[in-house]
Formats: C-alpha cells, sequence, structure tokens
C-alpha cells in the first residue's frame, strides 16, 4: 500500500510539472509569434525622453521566424527606399538578439502586443554611451 501511496503523489507531481512547463512554452510561443510581422516606427526617444524622430523619413522593421528585416526611406510617405538590410535574430526572454546572441547587440521589448511593439536599445558610440526607446505599430 505505501508503494502504490508513493507512486500515486510522484506520479501527481510529474503530471503538475509537465502542465506547467506546456503552459510556459504556450505562453513564450504567442509571444514570440506576436512579434512576426512588419511594424511602421512611430515615435523614438534617448535616454531623457527627448524625441529624437526625423519626420521627413519612414522606417519599417520586418520580423519573420528566423530573420529581422529593416527598410528605411528617404520619404515620409515610404516610397523611396534609402537602404535595406537584413540579418537573423534570437528571442530569448524579453529580449531580442540580432546576429549572434554572444555579440549582445539586443533591443529589451518594453510592449508587445497585436498593435504596438515598444523597444529599448542601449549602445557605446565612439566612447558615448546611449540609449533609446522606438515604438512600432503593426502595419
Amino acid at each position: 500500500m505505501k508503494a502504490f501511496k508513493l507512486f500515486s503523489i510522484f506520479s501527481i507531481i510529474i503530471l503538475f510539472n509537465s502542465c506547467s512547463s506546456s503552459d510556459d512554452n504556450t505562453d513564450q510561443n504567442n509571444e514570440s509569434s506576436l512579434l512576426i510581422g512588419q511594424w511602421y516606427r512611430l515615435s523614438s526617444e534617448d535616454q531623457d525622453g527627448n524625441i529624437t524622430d526625423d519626420t521627413n523619413t519612414c522606417y519599417i522593421v520586418e520580423f519573420t521566424e528566423t530573420d529581422f528585416i529593416a527598410t528605411d526611406y528617404i520619404d515620409a510617405d515610404c516610397r523611396t527606399e534609402f537602404s535595406s538590410g537584413g540579418f537573423p535574430y534570437t528571442k530569448i526572454d524579453n529580449y531580442v538578439y540580432y546576429g549572434e546572441v554572444s555579440q549582445d547587440i539586443k533591443h529589451e521589448i518594453i510592449e508587445l502586443s497585436e498593435t504596438t511593439l515598444k523597444l529599448k536599445g542601449e549602445d557605446m558610440d565612439q566612447g558615448i554611451y546611449y540609449s533609446d526607446t522606438v515604438t512600432f505599430e503593426r502595419m
């Protein structure tokens, strides 16, 4: 009888752990699928909260299953392409890593919904630290 009780308790523990784990994976998969699509830049602000947008240009990013593609346009209505480039990305928790994860080129996902994507990035440029937050709207 003791063996049966022990087996029952062990089975219940395994059942709860497997349910919890699959729920976590489902949540992460749902969030990853929200990221996929084309996003139009609405605004950018620096670490002091100052708006840093150039209203005469258009910037669109696209996340596919495996790649990040950024396209810059020289006009506000997104007709004349200036530059475009893409590379692989990896999403881990609330971060998007571009290229190799070990290179630490990343953005923190501040907000992600069906309609809004807000990314925060930090970097050093010629010895000067800067941080910016970019808000996108799904196209």
